[in-house]
């Protein structure tokens, strides 16, 4: 039953408001180490496995709907990998956990199909990037949590084949949670490392206003018209709220002070592996300055203009474009935690409850 894996369905994580978080997986971190154990889910006659070949997902199109190509353990494709706890330089697969949606305790894996990959092609399967498969996926957030997850993880192990401290073959373990160097003599046999376990890069980004304005940038990178909200990687020995004032300053030349932070939500991002950190900010200076390195331009926007570009799709992004020959201001998808943050901040200009 659900007990045995480590937690109650009752006790499940919830939907959450972010796109990639909100998972329905209970990842038995305190289960998987024990190979015994790991192996009886690798052969469970409910196992399901999720293929990537290089970072792609495989998709299936049902009825003009994306769906996740999970294939059975018992999938000729998946048994002639010869997957085994017992080969650690074998074929790379995760052990995402066990998925609490319903009765059946199904153990759920992310499988790397490279080299494999022409096994499970078929007509009506595709191999898609995880980035454009988010928005077909519908309004489940579980489903894009369980995506950020696996891809995040395989991501890591693509990453580190080799041990960074001494360049040797690295080893499988803890149902892909830790990868061992085959040097006895390596450095991380004896210490912790941080290329031993997975990473997670932390970024702030912050919604930045004054009164009824508010400061969004945009990328050189970023397509014609999207601006979006400041962000930046945290570094070392610096709060959340001293990360937020440093990128602001940095950035645009806006003045923010640790006080003026608070914390929104955060997101998991699987591109390769971060975790963004939301957070409103309010600004004690006006004047912008951009240096061009980070941003190629920051503007204070007033609440009608963001109120404005939220209610824009990319029909009519499109259609304005064709009609004026102008690309309108537009604000990042709905997946993104910026649109969160700015969608919180017109709510409460507007007396209404935040987000």
């Amino acid at each position: 039953n659900a007990e045995v894996h480590g937690g109650s369905r009752a006790n499940s994580p919830q939907k959450m408001a972010e796109w990639f978080s909100g998972s329905a997986i209970d990842r038995c971190g305190n289960l998987r180490g024990d190979s015994v154990w790991m192996n009886e889910q690798l052969t469970h006659a409910l196992a399901k496995f999720l293929p990537f070949f290089n970072l792609d997902v495989l998709c299936v199109k049902n009825n003009d709907q994306t769906q996740l190509g999970w294939i059975s353990g018992s999938d000729p494709a998946v048994k002639n990998m010869n997957l085994s706890v017992e080969d650690p330089l074998g074929v790379r697969f995760v052990f995402l956990g066990v998925d609490m949606r319903t009765e059946l305790n199904e153990p759920l894996f992310a499988l790397d199909v490279t080299g494999f990959e022409d096994t499970f092609a078929s007509t009506d399967k595709t191999w898609r990037n995880v980035r454009d498969v988010v928005m077909s996926l519908g309004d489940e957030p579980e489903r894009s949590a369980i995506l950020s997850q696996a891809r995040s993880m395989l991501d890591w192990h693509h990453r580190h084949r080799f041990c960074p401290g001494c360049g040797s073959r690295t080893a499988w373990g803890d149902g892909g949670y830790k990868l061992k160097c085959t040097n006895a003599s390596c450095v991380s046999q004896s210490s912790v490392q941080n290329y031993t376990y997975p990473r997670t890069d932390p970024v702030v980004i912050a919604c930045i206003y004054k009164g009824d304005k508010l400061l969004l940038g945009r990328q050189k990178r970023f397509p014609p018209g999207m601006y979006s909200c400041i962000a930046g990687f945290m570094e070392p020995g610096e709060s959340i709220e001293e990360a937020v004032t440093r990128e602001a300053k940095e950035e645009t030349g806006v003045v923010v002070l640790p006080s003026g932070v608070r914390y929104h939500s955060s997101q998991p991002w699987p591109f390769p592996s971060s975790i963004m950190i939301g957070c409103l900010a309010e600004a004690e200076s006006e004047e912008i300055l951009v240096d061009g390195k980070e941003l190629e331009d920051a503007r204070w926007f007033t609440l009608s203009q963001v109120q404005e570009a939220a209610s824009l799709s990319p029909r009519h992004i499109k259609t304005i474009a064709q009609t004026t020959g102008d690309i309108p201001m537009w604000l990042p998808p709905r997946m993104a935690i910026a649109r969160s943050l700015i969608q919180s901040w017109i709510k409460s200009r507007m007396n209404q409850p935040s987000l």
